[in-house]
């Protein structure tokens, strides 16, 4: 399987970050559409990942704070993206509606793009404020602009001026995201799952309001809703129940179907041998069961009984249990995808698994010991990142990802960390995966090859 995948094109091809930590300079290539960057704690494997990962999803607010001169993207068919950190600071300063600002409007208009480049470099020359206000104050009155207006008034429009025209110019390069990007971004944080649900946070948040009173509603908000950090298993039922509940209803909006096509076909008459038919009894049982009482328990049980009676002589039943098996194959993905997700995490459980019971939508966690069921808050840590991991690739049904893995490792057992790349990989559901880690085990396996020292990238 892995050597089908390895052969699929990276849609990146070069990853590269000039001046990280200000004396760092880091160049990734990939050959494959997986990479394991492999490197000790404090090497800053996590910093390269997240500014990758910023970087893909635009998140400045996160991507200025991180020290670089320069990035530097090159995707498949030789596009690519490529800013300063400077301009990541115009966009996060920029001004809204400064375009509709006097200053804006009496200037704009007049500037060649040579005006913005040396005003820009004035700018960014490294001269203290003092010294860059005279020279762009010098520059404007040389352009023939005499603003009846304070130096320092000048030079703060100007540099708003020159951060517009840099955030502009940046997102239209930014533009080619949405070209390369075919997939959704999967981003796993080192830290990525609170235990608690944290049902009562109305309650932790007044609380915390008494203790400081200048703690603002809005900043827990934020802080509750980091990047990647879940809390609880709210996400993984969530997802659970958005299948069941799908192929739930698509076998009642089908069924119903089904019946006004029935009116139709009793309208006709075919002849029994002008179609041959062969049931299979368990699928158009799963099906009838899904019916529940929209089909009353007799008939379901004269259906069955025709259907594997081996006389097929009933052109109108024949029709209906072939509506009915199609319904089912309608629904095929669906409850394919469930039960990937419940083979794959099998894997990984030990003292209880998931079932998948097929004739009433149902999936959950059973105890090995008892048979009871068990709510998903009763897995330990590791199992919880294994579950919602995997609910996410197999659970969201028509969606692909960009992997982006920071510790992996984390929670797991070796034997799991050896297990969990290749799961992924076979998944088929990962179009590109970049894997950072310190964990041999991680690579222990079939992919080994893939992983890479992140001394091999330092230039």
């Amino acid at each position: 399987m892995f050597f089908f995948f390895k052969f699929k094109e990276p849609f990146i091809r070069k990853f590269s970050i000039t001046g990280l930590y200000g004396y760092k300079n880091i160049e990734m290539t990939f050959d494959d559409p997986v990479k394991i960057l492999v490197g000790e704690n404090g090497s800053g494997k996590t910093t390269i990942l997240n500014c990758l990962y910023y970087t893909l999803k635009q998140k400045f607010d996160s991507l200025s704070k991180i020290r670089f001169s320069r990035i530097k993207i090159e995707f498949n068919h030789e596009k690519f993206l490529e800013f300063g950190k400077e301009e990541i600071e115009a966009i996060v300063e920029r001004e809204k509606d400064f375009q509709n600002t006097p200053f804006y409007r009496s200037i704009s208009q007049q500037l060649t793009p040579k005006d913005i480049a040396e005003l820009q470099r004035i700018i960014y020359s490294g001269k203290s404020e003092l010294e860059q206000t005279k020279l762009i104050v010098s520059y404007i009155r040389k352009l023939g602009f005499n603003f009846k207006s304070p130096s320092f008034y000048i030079y703060n429009n100007v540099k708003r001026l020159v951060h517009e025209y840099m955030a502009i110019s940046l997102e239209h390069r930014l533009e080619i995201l949405d070209d390369v990007l075919k997939s959704d971004i999967f981003y796993y944080p080192t830290y990525r799952r609170i235990e608690s649900a944290l049902v009562n946070f109305q309650e932790i948040s007044k609380k915390l309001s008494e203790i400081n009173p200048f703690i603002e509603k809005i900043d827990l908000s934020k802080l509750f809703n980091s990047d990647g950090i879940q809390f609880g298993m709210d996400d993984v039922k969530k997802r659970i129940d958005n299948v069941t509940d799908v192929i739930y209803q698509t076998t009642m909006d089908g069924f119903s179907s089904i019946m006004g096509d029935m009116l139709s076909q009793l309208s006709k008459t075919i002849k029994s041998d002008e179609i041959k038919y062969n049931f299979d009894k368990k699928l158009i049982q799963i099906i009838l069961d899904r019916l529940n009482d929209k089909i009353k328990p007799a008939d379901k049980e004269s259906i069955m009984a025709y259907a594997t009676s081996g006389k097929l002589n009933n052109p109108n039943l024949n029709f209906l249990i072939a509506k009915l098996v199609s319904l089912y194959e309608e629904q095929k993905q669906y409850d394919k995808a469930i039960k990937c997700f419940r083979d794959t995490c099998n894997h990984y459980l030990n003292d209880k698994k998931f079932v998948y019971n097929e004739s009433s939508i149902d999936l959950y966690v059973e105890s090995h010991f008892n048979n009871e069921r068990l709510d998903l808050e009763c897995l330990s840590s590791g199992e919880k990142q294994i579950v919602s991991l995997f609910a996410k690739l197999y659970l969201e049904i028509d969606k692909s990802f960009i992997m982006l893995l920071d510790e992996p490792e984390l929670s797991l057992s070796v034997t799991w960390q050896e297990r969990l790349m290749p799961d992924i990989v076979h998944s088929n559901k990962c179009d590109f995966l970049l894997a950072v880690t310190h964990s041999p085990f991680i690579f222990n396996n079939e992919l080994e090859e893939c992983a890479q020292s992140l001394s091999d990238f330092i230039k």
